[in-house]
């Protein structure tokens, strides 16, 4: 254990360098993103990356507040048009995908503590009309683990994958590489691991609707595109790229009568770069 003294000074370390980072930073405007905040384990996700509790959101806030202004998405949009820095380095949270989550759990802790936040929408996924391939995905993996598996099954798995796997961790790692371009595998290795899809869409409705997104703008909340139904934009033709973004953009500012448009880059921007947002 670390003497309370020690403790002490490796706080004020950490602040020193935090404002020392500041005031040398060209950025203004730090976006930290996330999915979702649950304090339940959430099966199609749970395999495929991390997300905070509600304990662990609310904390992240705090520190955010002591140390960053928050804005708003407009005010970031306003800022990027004029090229006027800010006076005090801020934060904008965003949220990707619009997870009914983000209306469940995350915007309760948000209008608590009075910080703004951006949902980043996919027009075919609001009021549940699609589900999102990674998502079926994350079903099969969590669905594996309580499996038995055997060589038979084994071979059908790589059958259906147009693969040949010889072992467990061959297939997962198989699955994990499913892309947008070969989706319609997780749907042909759906039944062999007793997965409805159709019925999960129906009965967890994992996204937002629009009357809660309608609820959220009400609230002072900002809504952008994410594009139609989140690809990788290196996977797909630039003709493609250009219909996903202009498609769903259209979709969200004609369906929530906003007088702005922003963007976020499902996945990645370009390979290697993280994706951000873009009016």
């Amino acid at each position: 254990m670390i003497p309370a003294s020690k403790q002490i000074g490796f706080a004020a370390i950490s602040t020193l360098n935090l404002e020392w980072l500041k005031k040398r930073s060209p950025v203004d405007v730090i976006s930290p993103f996330h999915h979702l905040v649950s304090d339940v384990p959430v099966p199609y996700i749970d395999k495929l990356y991390a997300f905070k509790n509600s304990g662990q959101f609310a904390a992240d806030l705090d520190y955010l507040l002591r140390h960053f202004q928050p804005f708003t998405l407009e005010e970031v949009i306003a800022q990027m048009s004029t090229g006027r820095p800010f006076e005090k380095k801020g934060f904008l949270i965003c949220f990707d995908d619009g997870l009914r989550q983000v209306y469940e759990i995350a915007a309760p802790i948000l209008l608590r503590k009075g910080v703004p936040a951006a949902l980043f929408l996919n027009s075919a996924f609001v009021d549940n009309k699609e589900i999102f391939y990674n998502f079926k995905k994350g079903l099969i993996l969590d669905k594996l683990d309580r499996l038995p598996v055997n060589a038979a099954f084994l071979l059908e798995s790589g059958r259906l994958l147009q693969q040949k796997i010889d072992t467990l961790r061959q297939l997962r790692t198989v699955i994990r590489s499913v892309n947008y371009l070969n989706r319609q595998r997780v749907d042909e290795l759906g039944p062999l691991f007793g997965l409805d899809f159709e019925l999960f869409r129906r009965q967890e409705r994992p996204f937002m609707t629009t009357p809660e997104i309608n609820d959220l703008i009400a609230k002072g909340f900002a809504v952008g595109s994410h594009s139609v139904d989140h690809p990788l934009y290196a996977l797909v033709p630039l003709k493609e790229q250009i219909r996903q973004t202009r498609e769903s953009t259209d979709w969200t500012t004609k369906t929530f009568g906003l007088p702005y448009k922003a963007f976020a880059f499902p996945h990645i921007d370009r390979p290697g770069i993280g994706p951000r947002i873009g009016q």
